[in-house]
């Protein structure tokens, strides 16, 4: 499935070396993926780790490191670490 906000979100890096968004995450899931995109741009990503000692946080970081084409060292989780919704940075290298 395309999603124009990611789209929008990769020129951004690429223009700007940088790039913040926010994503609600749900842990716990059947797969690890974007679930949809709400109207304020907040991506909703469902992870299949558990929110148990950082596990769906590291892979919240290795999914959008994959999405984003983008070492997981250049995806920061800049607000929101034990909350579901989250604040995301990602930087290129």
């Amino acid at each position: 499935m395309e999603y124009p906000r990611i789209e929008e979100l990769t020129k951004e890096l690429g223009a700007k070396g940088s790039v913040s968004f926010s994503v609600s995450v749900h842990p716990g899931a059947r797969t690890t993926g974007i679930q949809s995109i709400f109207e304020n741009g907040v991506i909703k990503i469902n992870i299949t780790k558990p929110a148990d000692q950082g596990k769906a946080n590291k892979e919240l970081i290795r999914f959008l490191a994959e999405i984003f084409g983008v070492s997981q060292v250049y995806v920061d989780i800049i607000t929101g670490e034990t909350s579901r919704l989250k604040g995301i940075r990602i930087t290129r290298q």
